[in-house]
């Protein structure tokens, strides 16, 4: 079964006009809000994130996460097309010196989740020791000869950069302390640092509450009941997943999964995603995990 879905999605995102006809599909979804996350972006593929950010631009209104909470209080957006929200997870330094470039120019405020201590850190002596701790410690992946042809010292943002970042009206939102996954097999202890401590070092150090939190992987397994509980007691306004759904104003807002897309994808291929396939391949997955953290 896996391999007949990938043979219809390489069909389709080898096919402009399958997807290209598709994904006229979303232009009758003009009351659904989309969420996508990104992770980190390269230089390298400057052009093809310039043409995807072109893509939003033409076919949705993007919005803010304060757009998002005023809609979701009761106020109504702007605009016939559907809404998009972009997003950006694990603070990768190309998040600042690189996405935050681009969306200034085009006048797009993004989310950007963060894991605390990879943030609130000493920076290593090395490139080399920098690429080691994000990938061995926070399961955060580096890739080395990118990073000295980018002739970085530092593979993470500081919290200069995320100050700057908000500064030009870009939201922060928290992605756990040591970056985890939220599983049952995690002790309270590490649950409760995760949410709470990591926020409330986000917070101290930006001087600005936190609103939204991202799920950390998108792995069934990665969610649990626990850390759902936690997540509300900690009165979080928003709470994102990844299994690839839009929502409306009836959708749990401690629910709300996302479209993942990465700055190589081409627009074949985030037409691909977001036009309703991923929907249906993420719809089993999706029931499952809402179950899960269903409070």
């Amino acid at each position: 079964m896996k391999n007949f879905i990938k043979k219809i999605t390489f069909f389709i995102i080898g096919n402009n006009f399958i997807s290209f006809l598709l994904y006229q599909f979303i232009k009758y979804r003009n009351s659904k809000i989309y969420v996508i996350n990104y992770h980190k972006t390269s230089i390298k593929n400057l052009h093809t994130f310039n043409n995807q950010i072109k893509f939003y631009k033409k076919n949705f209104e993007l919005i803010s996460e304060n757009d998002l909470l005023k809609y979701i209080n009761g106020e109504k957006l702007s605009g016939k097309k559907p809404k998009l929200l972009i997003s950006f997870d694990d603070g990768h330094i190309s998040n600042y010196d690189v996405t935050s470039k681009i969306l200034n120019e085009n006048n797009i405020k993004g989310l950007f989740f963060i894991p605390a201590k990879y943030i609130d850190r000493i920076e290593e002596n090395s490139l080399e020791s920098e690429c080691e701790v994000s990938t061995n410690k926070y399961n955060i992946p580096c890739f080395l000869n990118e990073e000295k042809n980018h002739n970085r010292k530092r593979v993470s943002m500081n919290w200069n950069n995320i100050n700057e970042l908000i500064n030009y009206g870009h939201s922060i939102g928290c992605h756990g302390y040591l970056h985890k996954r939220l599983s049952k097999n995690l002790t309270h202890e590490e649950l409760e640092e995760e949410i709470n401590k990591g926020r409330k070092i986000i917070e101290t150090n930006i001087k600005k509450p936190i609103k939204s939190f991202a799920w950390i992987g998108g792995e069934t397994w990665s969610y649990s009941n626990q850390a759902a509980k936690l997540i509300s007691d900690a009165k979080f306004n928003l709470s994102f997943m990844t299994c690839a759904k839009p929502f409306d104003k009836a959708q749990n807002q401690l629910q709300l999964h996302r479209f993942n897309i990465e700055d190589f994808f081409d627009l074949n291929q985030v037409r691909t995603v977001l036009f309703g396939f991923y929907e249906l391949i993420y719809f089993l997955k999706r029931l499952k995990v809402n179950k899960i953290t269903k409070i």
